[in-house]
């Protein structure tokens, strides 16, 4: 026989954390995996016609992220990216490049289930810089 107060102290962490399979865990990264990844091959062939700052894009990164600024200086931009790269002599267009193909690839990774915690965090920092 349990004391009522250890009873009801059991009957509420069983209602506040009831028994569940993961199942719905494994559906969100599928999910998040297939939307990287047909965002990125849909983009491929206009990435850098989009995000370019040359002048030749269709919309200038520059008007799109002091549009985001408004909102909050600590949005991810591309322009951060940017100017990484060109700390480390790395050009816009490879730049631009590489952060294309690591969204895919992590696409990739949370589709096939590898490395799920950190290509989460990385698609949705490069997907936040792109958006």
């Amino acid at each position: 026989m349990m004391p009522p107060l250890q009873r009801w102290g059991n009957q509420l962490v069983i209602f506040l954390f009831p028994a569940e399979t993961d199942r719905w865990i494994s559906v969100l990264r599928i999910g998040l995996g297939v939307q990287v990844v047909a965002y990125s091959l849909f983009l491929s062939g206009d990435w850098h016609y989009l995000f370019s700052s040359t002048g030749k894009g269709l919309v200038s990164r520059q008007l799109g992220e002091a549009i985001t600024a408004f909102d909050s200086p600590l949005i991810p931009r591309l322009s951060w990216l940017v100017a990484f790269g060109r700390s480390v002599n790395i050009s816009e267009e490879t730049v631009l490049s590489i952060a294309w193909a690591a969204l895919l690839c992590v696409g990739f990774f949370l589709l096939l289930g590898l490395f799920c915690r950190s290509a989460a965090v990385i698609a949705w920092f490069l997907h936040l810089c792109a958006a």
